[in-house]
């Protein structure tokens, strides 16, 4: 091996981030085959909505893919209400529950 070699003898390959190349990545699976449908993304928000996000997780319903938006304006702002109405029942569940917790523990025992 010699002390001087050339750019394209050290470098090997390189990836761009975010690319794997074909049959590297173990899966043989291309990106074809592992995109959602329009109908599992919209169940996959819907989910996200009501158990994880909340109201904060609204930007989903508004989000677009490359076909268009993932659900259409009418849906956006029917889903979007009944996610912040249930977001206000969960903000005022947990309310009442702090209210009835602190009365019983601040409260005299007999």
């Amino acid at each position: 091996m010699t002390t001087h070699q050339s750019k394209e003898e050290s470098v090997g390959f390189v990836i761009a981030p975010g690319r794997v190349m074909p049959n590297q990545s173990g899966t043989g699976c291309d990106d074809a085959k592992m995109a959602f449908s329009p109908a599992s993304r919209r169940v996959w928000i819907l989910l996200t909505l009501f158990f994880v996000t909340g109201a904060f997780g609204m930007r989903l319903l508004w989000q677009r893919d490359d076909s268009g938006p993932i659900f259409h304006r009418p849906s956006r702002w029917i889903w979007a209400i009944i996610v912040t109405l249930y977001t206000f029942v969960l903000i005022a569940g947990v309310v009442l529950l702090v209210r009835y917790t602190s009365e019983q523990v601040l409260s005299p025992r007999a």
